[in-house]
């Protein structure tokens, strides 16, 4: 099954409060939109359903009240993360995935992360044991994986103070998702048993008014940020980081949300991360290039000459295989450096995939990783842990 093969008319259901967004059909390239709008669009959409799939995007306090309506439907459906923002709806999402395995259809978060072909190389690498060797255990100093998540872009909802720990909630389903798709898949984790929340931090930010002015792109703050100023301060609890044990491997993880008055890069989004295995070391980076242009650039050192000339052969023999325009290799007797283009249109092409191996799932429910559900649910308990944790904390 392709998007080819799939209806042309997309049915976009919506409360009648929020437009959409033009990104949505202009992303998928349809344009046969029907839009329903109105209070009872829940109820209209249950009792319509006019396909089998559902994407959910957007409004990230009601996802989950989505989430079990399309199952209940019943539709696969494919959502944004995160898909719970607290603790007490943790069983309502355990009850939406055992709605969906009752029901036999798929409920899967769409990580685009995982499609980008710098990161299906790494994830390739890895899985060479010969050339990677297996993943350090680490410290909570020098943890095993270390990785950064950054988003600068201004949102609509930038008039509204953020949630506590609002960029973690955002950000670290993400970096869970690359952890586990990177070192655990096929792997069912438990929350309980598999993982914990080491540390989990948020700074807060004293911000100027003039500051909050610029980054609002307002003359007049809204009168709940004029009350944060007349404290003497604004938190921004965007801002995080955590350390987690799974598998009795330590990963450091930090987020910079978009609440950051002092964006460190001017990529709208950025990712970088490092691995660090007994024979190999790998380091990825979103960044521009100089002539602007974006990419994500892989750096692979081996341990010794041995294993430098296996990562040497299998970046070769990958990017031969691949066959993707653009990929450069650039060595040293040390390091290894493969640059990926990383633009608009390559996101959109990772994008469209992630929905092609949706399909494929829904058609071919044998190709399924049956482990994912398991693995969703344990990546939101541990993102609420590290909220929590964080709030909790002074400073």
């Amino acid at each position: 099954m392709s998007l080819e093969e799939v209806s042309k008319r997309v049915h976009v259901y919506l409360p009648e409060t929020i437009p959409i967004n033009e990104s949505v059909t202009s992303l998928i390239g349809w344009s046969d939109v029907r839009l329903v709008s109105g209070t009872n669009y829940l109820s209209r959409f249950q009792r319509e359903c006019p396909g089998s799939l559902s994407v959910l995007a957007g409004d990230r306090e009601h996802v989950l009240q989505h989430l079990l309506a399309s199952v209940s439907v019943p539709c696969h459906t494919l959502a944004l993360s995160p898909l719970v923002l607290h603790e007490d709806q943790l069983p309502m999402l355990k009850e939406a995935f055992r709605q969906a395995e009752l029901r036999e259809v798929y409920v899967r978060d769409w990580m685009v992360q995982r499609f980008l072909p710098a990161n299906v190389f790494v994830r390739d690498v890895i899985r060479d044991i010969d050339t990677f060797g297996p993943l350090l255990c680490g410290t909570v100093e020098q943890p095993a994986v270390e990785l950064e998540w950054t988003t600068n872009l201004r949102s609509e909802r930038t008039a509204v103070p953020p949630i506590p720990g609002e960029g973690l909630l955002t950000g670290l389903p993400v970096l869970l998702d690359l952890t586990t798709w990177l070192f655990f898949a096929g792997t069912s984790l438990n929350a309980e048993t598999d993982a914990s929340v080491l540390s989990a931090r948020q700074w807060p930010l004293p911000v100027p008014e003039l500051t909050l002015r610029d980054v609002l792109h307002q003359p007049e703050l809204p009168a709940a940020w004029q009350a944060l100023v007349h404290q003497g301060l604004a938190l921004d609890p965007a801002n995080g980081t955590s350390t987690v044990l799974l598998k009795d491997i330590h990963f450091g993880l930090t987020v910079q949300g978009d609440y950051d008055p002092w964006p460190i890069t001017d990529a709208p989004h950025r990712l970088e991360y490092t691995v660090r295995g007994l024979n190999t070391t790998v380091h990825s980076v979103v960044n521009h290039a100089s002539d602007g242009t974006p990419q994500q650039r892989v750096t692979l050192r081996g341990m010794d000459s041995t294993h430098q000339q296996r990562l040497q052969r299998a970046a070769e023999l990958w990017s031969r295989r691949s066959r993707i325009d653009g990929i450069r290799l650039e060595s040293t007797d040390v390091e290894l450096t493969m640059t990926f283009p990383n633009s608009v249109a390559d996101l959109e092409r990772a994008s469209r995939e992630a929905m092609e191996q949706f399909l494929r799932y829904c058609r071919y429910p044998q190709h399924a990783e049956l482990t994912e559900l398991d693995n969703q649910y344990t990546k939101a308990a541990i993102t609420l842990r590290a909220v929590a944790l964080a709030t909790a904390s002074p400073g």
